[in-house]
């Protein structure tokens, strides 16, 4: 997936970009009631969402489930 968040108005220093996210998913079927997810997403953030300081962070997410199902 591919996102994109903007404020509908812009903030006191006139910004209104949030950023941009880029989300993973790859679904494995192990076995005949079992599956692993992994998941990933990153977020190029605006300068909307700084509070007055600039950072080169962006956040990240890693992630795995396993699934049962009987």
């Amino acid at each position: 997936d591919l996102w994109y968040a903007a404020l509908m108005e812009e903030d006191a220093a006139g910004n209104s970009d949030l950023g941009i996210e880029i989300d993973l998913k790859a679904t494995y079927k192990m076995m005949e009631g079992m599956k692993l997810e992994l998941v990933a997403a990153y977020l190029s953030a605006g300068k909307a969402t700084y509070d007055g300081v600039l950072s080169e962070a962006n956040p990240m997410e890693l992630g795995a489930r396993l699934s049962f199902s009987f």
